[in-house]
Parts: C-alpha cells; sequence; structure tokens
C-alpha cells in the first residue's frame, strides 16, 4: 500500500494525532480516549503532544485529573494543516485503510460534502460515495474501525460501475451534486472518475 505522503515530514505518532484531532470533535479528546482511538498507550503520546502544544498548534486544559487536548484555533496556519491532514494523513488514509481489504473490487471512493469543503461542525458525518462491485454490508464492515478513529459517523453510498454511468447520464440528483462539488479522494483518482461518467 502506498505511504502517507507526510511520512516523509511527519513521524507516525505526530502524525496520528493530528489525524485525530483536526478531523475530530471540536471540543478536543482527553489523553486516554486519544490514545485508545490510536491503539497506543497514554505516556507514548505525551511528548509529542507536548511539542505540539508548545508549537502553538494545540491547546490543552485540565480537568479534575484528565487533560483535554484540541487544536488552537489561533494558531495562524491551522486551517492550511486541517485542509493538508484532510487530504492526506486525515479523512483519506483513515478511510483508505479501511477499506484496503476491499480495493481490488472498488474503482473509486471519495468524501464530499462539508468534510471535503473544510465545512464540518463538530456533529459532521463523513459523507462517501463509493464506486464499485462491493455490497453495502462489506463497505459498512470495513469501516467500522474509521468511525471509531475518526469520532464520526461514514455514511457511505454505493454503486456499481453501471448504475453509476447511469445515473449520471440521467443526470440525476444523487451522485450529480456530489461530484460538483469538493472532493478528497480515498481510492482512485479524479482522472478514473471522470473516466467513469464517460464510459
Amino acid at each position: 500500500m502506498r505511504k502517507s505522503p507526510l511520512d516523509a515530514l511527519l513521524p507516525r505518532s505526530r502524525r496520528g494525532i493530528l489525524c485525530v484531532l483536526l478531523s475530530g470533535p471540536a471540543g478536543g479528546l482527553h489523553l486516554s480516549e486519544l490514545a485508545r482511538r490510536l491503539g497506543v498507550p497514554p505516556s507514548s503520546l505525551q511528548r509529542e503532544l507536548a511539542g505540539l502544544c508548545s508549537a502553538g498548534i494545540l491547546v490543552s486544559r485540565r480537568d479534575g485529573n484528565r487533560v483535554t487536548y484540541a487544536p488552537d484555533e489561533d494558531c495562524p496556519f491551522l486551517p492550511e494543516l486541517r485542509g493538508l491532514i484532510r487530504k492526506t494523513a486525515g479523512l483519506a488514509e483513515v478511510q483508505r485503510e479501511a477499506l484496503e481489504p476491499l480495493r481490488a473490487r472498488i474503482q473509486v471512493a471519495f468524501v464530499y460534502g462539508s468534510m471535503a469543503r473544510g465545512a464540518e461542525a463538530s456533529g459532521s458525518d463523513v459523507d462517501l460515495l463509493v464506486i464499485g462491485a462491493v455490497t453495502p454490508h462489506e463497505v459498512s464492515r470495513a469501516l467500522a474501525a474509521s468511525r471509531s478513529t475518526l469520532g464520526r459517523e461514514v455514511n457511505a453510498s454505493m454503486f456499481t460501475p453501471e448504475e453509476f454511468v447511469q445515473r449520471v447520464r440521467e443526470k440525476r440528483a444523487f451522485p450529480c451534486h456530489p461530484l460538483e462539488g469538493n472532493k478528497v479522494f480515498v481510492l482512485g483518482t479524479a482522472h478514473g472518475l471522470k473516466f467513469s461518467r464517460l464510459a
């Protein structure tokens, strides 16, 4: 499987922290919950979290014996960092890893809607469109882990390539509406999607 482009820029643990916190709930997460989502001991994250806080990327606040970490909304490059994470190590990577067992039967998969536009709210779902020879049950089961990691519900819509082309030719609102907006590709590319529409 191809590595995330951020592998060359960020250590794995730092990338994981940013992926979860920049794509997750607006209020941030307790250290124990962050560690649970990443599947690591809390102690292994403390050095990276301290560094991200001192750099002004994250903020921490103490609530009794627990410490919560969240993005620092005053960070001047936070929007750009969110966009980079969203397109590489965030939404795309989490969903890509989840769908990897089905990769051979998926032609294109992309996130659309508020999460792709960068206009998500704390309760926003992840809208995912999948084109391939897969069933809703297979996709739902594969995405179970990504729901836990992101802390958001993932709404996946599936079409076979034939169904997708037919609906586009008929100019149906769905899937035509998602095609017109921002997309974050999980599997496949914009070129492959264009080819599918013209097939």
